[in-house]
């Protein structure tokens, strides 16, 4: 991968922090985030895969809000999140503004959103030739707002809701044959 590809991370964090006698801040994060909600299967900030992790050594899900020291490039969060809590309730808040790897269309809309190893700013090809018609690297802006509430009434059970939206700066029109396939030739 190219020197001048990376995902340059940073952040603050302010974590365990009592409001009232039982709601506690569990964590507030500005900069680079990762949010996980349901298992990780409603919710999950993450660009690499590891099915059913086991909880044991390093493999074990961070559940929740968290200040991202993990090993994603593409789908990092960046911007501020909220994460309140008591015995029976889990309350979090997230707000991000960060940049995507995308397949760009000639029209300037986008095909899908990717995943490269290594990251390559034209793919194998290394130059703009005509099947790549913009950069993939950082070519598409995400803002993802989203909430969670979990109540936990007894140990080992939890109910939740989640909500979370993400807008892009281009509009989303797959034109697979065009762009990924290089055109119907």
């Amino acid at each position: 991968q190219p020197d001048s590809i990376y995902t340059l991370k940073g952040f603050i964090q302010i974590n365990k922090w009592a409001i009232s006698d039982n709601i506690y801040i569990d964590r507030f994060v500005l900069g680079n985030f990762t949010a996980s909600f349901g298992q990780g299967v409603i919710f999950e900030s993450s660009d690499f895969f590891s099915p059913r992790r086991t909880g044991f050594g390093f493999s074990k899900r961070l559940n929740g809000i968290h200040p991202d020291e993990t090993r994603n490039s593409q789908y990092t969060l960046k911007g501020a999140a909220l994460q309140l809590s008591n015995k029976i309730l889990r309350i979090a808040l997230f707000g991000s503004r960060d940049k995507r790897d995308a397949i760009i269309n000639e029209d300037g809309s986008f095909t899908s959103l990717i995943v490269m190893q290594p990251r390559l700013s034209w793919g194998l090809g290394q130059n703009g030739d005509t099947t790549v018609f913009n950069r993939l690297t950082d070519s598409l802006e995400e803002i993802t707002l989203g909430a969670d509430l979990r109540i936990s009434p007894i140990i080992g059970t939890n109910l939740g809701i989640t909500f979370y939206e993400s807008l892009y700066n281009r509009v989303l029109d797959p034109q697979i044959r065009a762009t990924i396939v290089g055109g119907p030739d």
